[in-house]
């Protein structure tokens, strides 16, 4: 998956803040993540606006997570950033073939349910570079898929 240099900024922005879990400043933020910083500030206006980061005024002041990452997923992520689904549309099919349409919605349900099960948490850790990034992500996805089924079972 390629995403817009927004997203991936954005992105960026917010796994440094819950990697740091403390106050930064754009300039740190900027430099120590490769985001050129008139637009980090954009981008940040965005993910304040979604409730994904705070910010501090004054001398010591910046950027902070505003929310566990273990709360935030790549999902809410791409929506503060692309606007509420924007990306996800494009693959929304509008056709007269009943078949067809409700395919393209399981695809559009599928995404949106994949990238809503990966947390910030879950990439910082997968990225740390004890393990396979790849095998990382799959237990922990198939461990959410676990606990969702559990979740859903009847009674």
């Amino acid at each position: 998956m390629i995403f817009k240099a927004s997203t991936d900024y954005g992105l960026r922005t917010l796994l440094y803040l819950a990697d740091r879990n403390r106050i930064c400043s754009s300039k740190e933020i900027s430099e120590n993540a490769g985001i050129p910083r008139d637009y980090l500030i954009q981008l940040a206006q965005q993910e304040r606006a979604a409730g994904l980061i705070e910010s501090r005024a004054g001398k010591n002041g910046g950027y902070i997570i505003a929310r566990p990452a273990s709360s935030i997923t790549l999902l809410e992520v791409i929506d503060a950033i692309d606007g509420s689904g924007e990306q996800h549309h494009a693959l929304h099919v509008h056709t007269e073939d009943a078949l067809l349409q409700h395919a393209m919605e399981a695809v559009l349900d599928s995404y949106n349910a994949y990238l809503g099960s990966i947390t910030l948490d879950m990439l910082l850790d997968c990225a740390s570079g004890h393990q396979n990034t790849e095998a990382c992500l799959a237990a922990c996805l198939q461990a959410e898929s676990k606990r969702l089924t559990q979740g859903s079972a009847p009674a």
